[in-house]
C-alpha cells in the first residue's frame, strides 16, 4: 500500500471514528467501535461509491477522479474520490463527501472539530498540523457556505492543503466537503471546478 494510501485510509477511520463515538458516547469501547467501523461500513467497490456519491449530490469530479471507496453508518455516509485507483495512489487531492442525516443532529462546528480530530489522530505518527489561512464563501445547492482553506507540514517536511466546506443541503441530509491533498499536486483553479459543478 503507499503511502498516499495510508494516509487516505487513516484519515477516513480516524473521521469515522470520531463521529461515531461523538454520536455514541461511551456506550462502547474505543477496540469495539473500530472493529465495527472496518467490517461493517467500508466498501472499496467503485460501481457501489459512485452511486453513494450521487445519490448525496449531483457534481462532476476532475479529468482522471473517480469514486474510489464509501463509508455507511447509521447517521453518516461517507465517498471519497481520487485520481486512479486505491492500489496506484497519487499526489493529486482526495475528495471527501460527507453526508449527515437529519436524525443525528450535529453541529457544524462540532463536525468540523470532530474531523480535524480525526485526521490528527489517524495521521499523528506524520505529525501533520493544519493551520487555518483563510476564510471564502461560494454559493452550494442554493446557500451561501463558507469554505475553510488550511495549510501543513508533516514530520517529513511534506506540505499539505486542506479546504473544509460548511454544511449545505444535499439530495437526503445535509452535506459537508473536505478535500485534502499535498501541496504539490494541488490544483485550485481544479478544485474550483469541482465546487462549481455542485447541483
Amino acid at each position: 500500500m503507499s503511502r498516499n494510501n495510508k494516509i487516505i485510509l487513516g484519515v477516513v477511520a480516524g473521521v469515522l471514528l470520531a463521529c461515531l463515538c461523538l454520536a455514541v458516547g461511551g456506550l462502547f469501547a474505543y477496540n469495539q467501535i473500530a472493529g465495527l467501523v472496518s467490517s461493517l461500513v467500508t466498501s472499496e467497490d467503485p460501481a457501489a461509491a459512485a452511486a453513494a456519491g450521487q445519490s448525496m449530490l449531483d457534481y462532476t469530479l476532475p479529468p482522471g477522479y473517480a469514486e474510489q471507496a464509501s463509508f455507511n453508518i447509521a447517521f453518516m455516509k461517507m465517498v471519497m474520490a481520487g485520481e486512479g485507483t486505491l492500489e496506484s495512489g497519487s499526489i493529486r487531492p482526495v475528495i471527501f463527501l460527507v453526508e449527515i442525516r437529519p436524525e443525528a443532529n450535529m453541529e457544524e462546528e462540532e463536525l468540523r472539530r470532530q474531523m480535524q480530530l480525526g485526521l490528527r489522530r489517524s495521521l499523528s505518527w506524520q505529525n501533520l498540523d493544519m493551520e487555518l489561512v483563510e476564510q471564502s464563501t461560494m454559493t452550494l445547492r442554493g446557500r451561501e457556505v463558507s469554505l475553510l482553506h488550511y495549510e501543513g507540514t508533516d514530520g517529513e517536511g511534506n506540505r499539505f492543503k486542506q479546504i473544509i466546506s460548511g454544511l449545505f443541503p444535499g439530495k437526503n441530509g445535509l452535506i459537508m466537503l473536505w478535500i485534502l491533498g499535498p501541496e504539490q499536486g494541488w490544483d485550485q483553479a481544479e478544485i474550483d471546478g469541482f465546487l462549481q459543478s455542485i447541483r
